[in-house]
Order: C-alpha cells, then structure tokens, then sequence
C-alpha cells in the first residue's frame, strides 16, 4: 500500500472532520448549545463515520506494519542462515588450511630428512674430487 491508496481514506478523514467543524459552528452560532450540539443527529452521524474512517484507517496502518514486520522477519531469517553457512565455509575452509598446513610440516620434514641424507653423501662426493 503506498501513499496514493492511503489519500483518499486521509482526504475523507479530513472532509468529516471539517463537516462536523462547520456544523457545530453552524448549529452554535443559531444558538444551540454543547450538549444539545452532541445530540444533534447529523452531528451524531458524522462523527460515527468520522470513527468509522479512522478506525478503518488504523487497521490499514496495523496490517501494513504487521506485512512489513513478516518481510523484515523473513529477510531477517534469511540473513541468518546465509550467515550460518558462510560461518560453516569458513570452518571448513579453517580445517582445510589447518590440514594444508599439516601436509606442508610434514613435507618439509621429508625433505629435511632426504636433504640430511644427501648432504654428507654430497660432502663425500666434494672430498673424493678435492683428493684428485
């Protein structure tokens, strides 16, 4: 609902409002007083609709933020669970570097183990040339 469905019920709000403005200054100014004002029934009429109208009013107001409220608790949980999935991809995202890492250590210790055996083979090979 957007603000041109809402103007015309605003607008009649507005007219009954002025109705009864003018008929109770009509009807004081020939001399008829407050409580018989009240009582008339033309007054009585308008300002029935007039409760009427802004009764209708309030439950368009109340239904639209009751709608908006859903979409907003629906975008909400929405989020949520895009933010428990990317929450459960980092996770595994995390094990896989921690994993990752581990193979790397491992590696690193292979090949510092092969280099340890190579190394004083190559020194070896180093002093057999040097002796020639």
């Amino acid at each position: 609902m957007n603000n041109n469905q809402r103007k015309p019920n605003l607008d009649y709000i507005r007219e009954l409002s002025d109705k009864i403005i003018k008929l109770r200054e009509s009807l004081r100014k020939s001399g008829i007083s407050g409580s018989e004002i009240d009582q008339n029934e033309e007054v009585k009429k308008l300002k029935s609709g007039l409760l009427q109208a802004v009764e209708d009013e309030m439950n368009q107001i109340v239904s639209r933020i009751k709608e908006i409220g859903g979409k907003n608790e629906e975008a909400y949980n929405k989020l949520i669970e895009e933010m428990d999935n990317l929450e459960l991809e980092l996770q595994n995202l995390s094990e896989n570097v921690d994993q990752t890492c581990a193979d790397l250590d491992q590696m690193e210790k292979k090949f510092e183990g092969e280099l340890d055996k190579i190394i004083p083979e190559e020194q070896e090979i180093l002093k057999e040339e040097d002796k020639r």
